[in-house]
């Protein structure tokens, strides 16, 4: 994923706006927190964040907030991947003693940059 060319901040910024009005309070509220960490987040924080029992839940809603991306603009929708990797991308952190921990998610920049301009987006 790292080494497609991504959407322009502008690309990004036009599509959240079309999906405002189908995002649910709780996507808001993770999007809102994973941009206000200013880092990558766990699928577990962002859960305990929001209120979701258990990291299944944040999957299932990113993969909802990407759908929707992909399906407001051409260039996004072009990305391969996941329906996540539309506006992040992700990786697990490993255990010591060998298999993995958690999953880990980074926003892509220009999707930072992006709802930086979002007006609706609560900032903390």
């Amino acid at each position: 994923m790292h080494e497609q060319k991504l959407p322009s901040v502008e690309t990004y910024y036009r599509a959240f706006q079309d999906i405002r009005p189908r995002l649910t309070p709780k996507q808001i509220a993770m999007l809102a927190y994973h941009f206000g960490k200013r880092r990558a987040v766990t699928a577990n924080e962002l859960a305990e964040h929001v209120g979701f029992s258990n990291y299944g839940a944040v999957n299932l809603q990113y993969g909802r907030v990407g759908t929707m991306l992909r399906e407001a603009n051409p260039a996004i929708r072009a990305l391969i991947g996941q329906k996540s990797q539309a506006f992040a991308w992700f990786d697990k952190i490993p255990r010591i003693g060998g298999g993995y921990e958690e999953w880990i998610w980074s926003l892509h920049e220009p999707v930072v940059k992006a709802l930086k301009r979002c007006s609706w987006l609560p900032k903390s």
